[in-house]
């Protein structure tokens, strides 16, 4: 584990996704001591507002999210607190269960921003619960479009859609990736 650390600091990383599950005590133990920011977040990950209908979903969510709160709050490194990553944000219902997240979350930490990583690009209906807009961007893998031209949509899109004015964060980027950026040269 410290050596995958010491990997992600030689690159110039000083923060860390830990998508899709709240992680090992011994990680964020490691992030505090290096000073690596880190966002981490629930355990609900691209389900259709069908899947999220079982008995069961809400009544995990809300206990993971109490307990990732509960046993990683003293954490200096964390600095945000995610949830349903890629979920249904584009119903009614999908709204309901991000909003209850979101104020769960501002209940048992209000001193930290919270979000999720939205992927329904146009219809999403959440984007004014979050704190921070955050988007999974793979540019040229729907659809043959150029990296500046998707972020400039994106970015008018989160503007009309609840989210003028909030911090933005690419939060997945890859898949066609940026052609030729294939070196540490390039990452400046």
């Amino acid at each position: 584990m410290a050596q995958d650390m010491d990997l992600m600091q030689e690159t110039g990383a000083n923060a860390v996704r830990t998508c899709h599950y709240p992680n090992d005590e011994r990680f964020l133990d490691l992030c505090d001591e290096r000073g690596m920011l880190v966002w981490e977040e629930n355990h609900a990950r691209r389900l259709s507002i069908e899947r999220r209908r079982n008995p069961n979903f809400d009544t995990q969510c809300r206990n993971c999210i109490d307990e990732m709160i509960a046993q990683h709050y003293n954490h200096p490194s964390i600095v945000i607190w995610g949830l349903l990553n890629e979920c249904d944000s584009t119903s009614k219902e999908g709204r309901t269960k991000y909003q209850n997240q979101y104020e769960q979350i501002k209940r048992l930490d209000p001193s930290r921003p919270a979000t999720s990583a939205a992927c329904k690009h146009f219809r999403d209906i959440c984007l004014d619960l979050p704190d921070i807009v955050s988007f999974n961007m793979y540019s040229g893998w729907y659809q043959d479009i150029s990296v500046k031209e998707r972020h400039e949509q994106e970015m008018d899109w989160i503007a009309r859609a609840g989210g003028e004015g909030k911090p933005v964060i690419v939060s997945e980027f890859g898949a066609a990736a940026v052609y030729g950026y294939r070196d540490r040269g390039h990452c400046k």
